[in-house]
């Protein structure tokens, strides 16, 4: 009974934390909409799309970590962090393994194809 009537007296906790993590993924949307913004920052629309896509992530991160914080479970937060850094490492492991298996695999093939250029 006791741990019902916590549960319910931190619902208004818990209402404002999800309030937190919308507002800041709305106002990281918001801001990755930008086009003009982006195309001061990089004429190249690639380029303006990762950022977008970045500062739309980077505001949902700050969301759950202020909302994380203000639940006072700031030992979860370090926790997600912890591996996010994690899978980080791994994913830029394989990338690197994949463009040196790629490259290998370029170079083998270079070797045995000549290019000619068109005599038109």
């Amino acid at each position: 009974m006791g741990l019902l009537r916590a549960g319910v007296a931190a619902l208004p906790l818990f209402a404002i934390a999800l309030v937190l993590v919308v507002g800041f993924w709305m106002a990281g949307r918001w801001l990755s909409r930008r086009e003009r913004l982006l195309r001061r920052l990089s004429p190249n629309r690639f380029i303006a799309d990762l950022v977008a896509q970045l500062v739309q992530g980077a505001f949902l991160v700050a969301g759950l970590a202020v909302a994380l914080v203000l639940l006072d479970a700031t030992a979860l937060l370090g926790t997600i962090l912890g591996a996010a850094g994690i899978i980080g490492l791994a994913v830029g492991i394989l990338a690197d393994l994949l463009r040196t298996i790629l490259g290998k695999e370029q170079l083998a093939a270079g070797g045995c194809v000549q290019w000619r250029a068109r005599a038109d």
